[in-house]
Protein backbone atom coordinates (compact mmCIF):
# COMPACT_ATOMS: atom_id res chain seq x y z
CA UNK A 1 0.00 0.00 0.00
CA UNK A 2 2.93 2.03 0.26
CA UNK A 3 2.48 5.46 2.32
CA UNK A 4 -1.64 5.57 1.72
CA UNK A 5 -1.38 2.71 4.80
CA UNK A 6 -0.50 5.49 6.88
CA UNK A 7 -3.44 7.21 6.32
CA UNK A 8 -5.48 4.54 6.31
CA UNK A 9 -3.76 3.78 9.99
CA UNK A 10 -4.47 7.38 10.56
CA UNK A 11 -8.41 7.31 10.14
CA UNK A 12 -8.51 4.21 12.19
CA UNK A 13 -6.43 5.69 15.09
CA UNK A 14 -8.88 8.74 15.09
CA UNK A 15 -12.03 5.98 15.08
CA UNK A 16 -10.30 4.72 18.59
CA UNK A 17 -8.83 1.80 16.71
CA UNK A 18 -4.86 0.86 17.21
CA UNK A 19 -3.23 -0.03 14.32
CA UNK A 20 0.02 -0.99 13.29
CA UNK A 21 1.76 -0.19 9.58
CA UNK A 22 3.38 -3.60 8.96
CA UNK A 23 7.07 -2.62 7.51
CA UNK A 24 8.24 -3.73 4.42
CA UNK A 25 8.97 -7.39 3.52
CA UNK A 26 12.50 -8.53 4.32
CA UNK A 27 13.84 -12.26 2.77
CA UNK A 28 12.75 -13.76 6.10
CA UNK A 29 9.01 -12.40 5.42
CA UNK A 30 9.00 -14.09 2.25
CA UNK A 31 10.64 -16.99 3.19
CA UNK A 32 7.56 -17.60 6.05
CA UNK A 33 5.59 -17.49 3.13
CA UNK A 34 7.27 -19.88 0.80
CA UNK A 35 6.95 -22.23 3.57
CA UNK A 36 2.71 -21.07 3.78
CA UNK A 37 2.31 -21.34 0.18
CA UNK A 38 2.48 -23.58 -2.60
CA UNK A 39 4.73 -21.13 -3.89
CA UNK A 40 2.05 -21.19 -7.11
CA UNK A 41 0.69 -18.32 -5.91
CA UNK A 42 1.33 -14.44 -7.06
CA UNK A 43 4.23 -12.71 -5.51
CA UNK A 44 2.43 -10.28 -3.32
CA UNK A 45 0.34 -13.31 -1.66
CA UNK A 46 3.41 -15.08 -0.65
CA UNK A 47 4.89 -11.25 0.77
CA UNK A 48 1.45 -10.73 2.58
CA UNK A 49 1.19 -14.04 4.46
CA UNK A 50 4.98 -14.09 5.25
CA UNK A 51 4.43 -10.38 7.20
CA UNK A 52 1.14 -11.43 8.62
CA UNK A 53 1.84 -14.83 9.92
CA UNK A 54 5.94 -13.12 11.08
CA UNK A 55 3.84 -10.97 12.83
CA UNK A 56 1.60 -13.31 14.78
CA UNK A 57 4.68 -15.52 15.97
CA UNK A 58 6.06 -11.95 17.42
CA UNK A 59 6.28 -12.84 21.04
CA UNK A 60 3.36 -11.16 22.83
CA UNK A 61 1.33 -10.96 19.82
CA UNK A 62 -2.32 -11.94 20.93
CA UNK A 63 -4.27 -13.34 17.77
CA UNK A 64 -7.62 -13.19 19.69
CA UNK A 65 -7.05 -9.21 19.54
CA UNK A 66 -5.39 -8.75 16.31
CA UNK A 67 -6.90 -8.48 12.65
CA UNK A 68 -5.43 -7.72 9.13
CA UNK A 69 -6.55 -5.46 6.55
CA UNK A 70 -5.94 -5.60 3.19
CA UNK A 71 -6.97 -3.84 0.67
CA UNK A 72 -8.19 -4.53 -3.04
CA UNK A 73 -5.39 -5.19 -5.47
CA UNK A 74 -6.31 -5.58 -8.84
CA UNK A 75 -3.21 -7.74 -10.06
CA UNK A 76 -2.74 -9.94 -13.30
Amino acid sequence: MHDGAYMIAAAARSAGIPPEVLPKQTDEDIAIGRKYTSSKECFPMICTTGSFIKKLMEPGSDPSKMSFFMPDHNGP
